[in-house]
């Protein structure tokens, strides 16, 4: 299964006039703002097509405005469901049966039946191989190979065979498109000419009305035949910004009403602001430190990245509980094991869990035969000196790995004798080197960066499987016991039947130590009370559906604004905007969605 890995957050900086007018315009609006039921969401990210086909960019706002067949929050939540009610699975785990909703629409208010989800699927499967291969956007050829059939048994049934048992019918992110407005759409428009311009036609709580590029802005109007009926707002604007400087300042003017992605040091002013409350969510995004650990192309600096025994010495050296609490100022999770913790199949592996201690880290080395020389730098095996040089970088649609966090590890392990340089890349950059060997990546020692993917166990365990070496896999590790492990938990349907595999092949990476899992941090965001209600709790925004712009209303009675107010209101707002960081919320993310409790 292809992945989308996440990239560095390239930081762009607006020009100070620009933000000058920005506060301006902050001052002016909050009165109208208070006047209409306009929805307001931001987000610092960088749209690029509203064609699922074709873009990782915008996983918001296509998970408001499409369904997927199941997905991660269907398993997860009752009240966020997709195109399928329900579903089911023979007892050889060969045969999915879906039930899709009876009297589903299309926001043009044609039907949505059986059939779109198989002229979706086998749309996509169908391009394989072909020169114009839909592998370049979200809806992507990835993992449809362990289809054998699919087939429409009437409007509101559908059955999916597959070649081997499997969860990928219900755990796939595939987001389902109507047949009347694709079928005549070519493979070659499909993978990027074809834009999907406004209005959309989807199954979701959103029809995107229009898009401005060049502002970073969508519009969106109610899906009047959304299944759990329109949303009660009269119109929905969703910026992007280059930075979250401006966009929390919006916040607090009242020109928005959620802001994704603040930082903490943002998440901690914030809290218990009037009319401001912060929102702290559990995401499958874990940030860790790779070793290099290839002897052939591509290898760092000492052969000591190759030996498990130096690994696990430099694990010692390494305190989670201060990444977490100093590195994330408390807003992050101590890291364990490849495993995230929202995924049902998570162990904190307390059993063998390393305990920080220096001291300890020292004699390990010593014992390994990595001795300290005269100037107090650890030798290799071969007489080198252990300098270790670091990359690390943010990927784009995570939260921000603080720099605190690597000036800790680099202190810690300077410490004990490995000195280490530390460069800053880019997310072009940061993906280059530790992708393939074979195409220029590798040439490094340790890397600090981090990764968001789906939290089924198959996708999470990949990071450190061979198949995946150069790709998931940044630290080009390969263990064949572990990769066999991964491969019975990819054709295992059963969670009681996963989650020992899932524990041996976790307490096998952690041991062998090709990365030492430093946390996993919340995603923060915050958003107005005095503009509207119905906000989830404990979590107020899903990372995985259209909740909860489905379900907030407007406080108070109000009439909507004109279109031609909104426009102006978002011209002000969004003149700084810059074309920015996000190649992807979800190019962190993997196809593959969890059985969730």
């Amino acid at each position: 299964m292809r992945s989308r890995r996440e990239f560095q957050r390239p930081v762009a900086v607006a020009l100070s006039c620009l933000f000058l007018a920005l506060g301006a315009v902050g001052t002016t609006t909050p009165a109208l703002a208070a006047q209409t039921p306009v929805l307001r969401i931001a987000q610092v990210a960088a749209p690029d097509s509203l064609n699922v086909f074709a873009t990782f960019a915008a996983f918001y706002p296509m998970t408001w405005i499409y369904d997927m067949l199941g997905g991660v929050d269907a398993q997860r939540h009752h009240d966020r469901l997709g195109f399928a009610k329900s579903w089911s699975v023979s007892s050889d785990g060969l045969t999915w049966t879906f039930d899709i909703w009876p009297g589903l629409k299309w926001s043009d208010g044609q039907p949505a039946t059986a059939d779109d989800v198989v002229f979706t699927y086998n749309y996509i499967r169908n391009s394989a191989g072909n020169p114009n291969e839909l592998n370049t956007g979200w809806d992507n050829t990835a993992g449809f190979d362990v289809i054998n059939s699919i087939n429409a048994v009437n409007n509101t049934t559908l059955t999916i065979t597959t070649k081997h048992p499997t969860t990928w019918p219900i755990d796939n992110t595939t987001f389902i498109v109507p047949r009347h407005v694709w079928q005549s759409i070519s493979y070659a428009d499909a993978r990027g000419p074809f834009k999907n311009p406004p209005p959309t036609v989807g199954t979701g709580p959103m029809v995107a009305t229009a898009w401005q590029a060049s502002q970073n802005y969508f519009q969106f109007k109610p899906n009047p035949y959304f299944r759990n009926g329109p949303p009660a707002w009269s119109e929905a604007v969703f910026q992007y910004y280059s930075s979250s400087d401006p966009m929390v300042q919006n916040l607090e003017s009242g020109n928005l009403d959620y802001a994704f992605g603040v930082t903490p040091t943002q998440w901690s002013a914030l809290k218990g602001r009037n009319n401001i409350a912060v929102d702290k969510i559990r995401i499958e995004q874990q940030d860790y430190m790779a070793f290099n650990t290839t002897g052939g192309a591509g290898h760092g600096s000492s052969t000591a990245l190759q030996d498990p025994a130096f690994r696990d010495a430099v694990g010692y050296a390494i305190d989670i509980s201060a990444i977490a609490s100093r590195g994330y100022q408390g807003l992050a999770i101590p890291g364990a094991g490849p495993i995230v913790p929202v995924s049902r199949y998570y162990s904190d592996l307390k059993s063998i869990q390393r305990k920080f201690n220096l001291d300890t880290a020292r004699q390990k080395l010593d014992a390994a035969g990595y001795q300290l020389d005269s100037s107090n730098v650890r030798r290799d095996k071969q007489g080198k000196e252990i300098r270790l040089n670091m990359i690390t970088g943010t990927p784009s649609g995570m939260d921000e790995i603080p720099i605190a966090v690597v000036e800790l590890v680099v202190g810690w392990l300077g410490q004990i004798g490995i000195p280490v340089a530390v460069t800053h890349l880019d997310s072009g950059a940061i993906y280059s080197k530790t992708s393939d060997t074979s195409t220029g990546g590798g040439g490094w020692d340790l890397a600090i960066a981090g990764r968001w993917y789906s939290p089924d166990p198959f996708t999470l365990l990949s990071i450190a499987s061979g198949p995946a070496a150069g790709d998931n896999n940044v630290s080009y590790w390969s263990n064949p016991q572990y990769d066999s492990l991964v491969q019975q938990i990819s054709q295992t349907v059963d969670p009681a039947s996963v989650q020992p595999l899932v524990n041996q092949a976790s307490a096998l990476v952690y041991q062998q130590a090709p990365y030492i899992f430093l946390d996993y941090p919340y995603f923060l965001g915050a958003y107005r009370t005095d503009h509207f209600s119905g906000w989830m709790s404990p979590e107020a925004a899903s990372m995985w559906s259209y909740a909860p712009w489905d379900r907030v209303k407007p406080l108070g009675a109000a009439a909507p604004a004109s279109s031609s107010a909104t426009t102006a209101i978002i011209v002000g707002l969004v003149i700084v905007v810059v074309v920015g960081i996000v190649i992807g919320v979800v190019l962190v993310r993997r196809r593959r969605g969890p059985i969730e409790e």
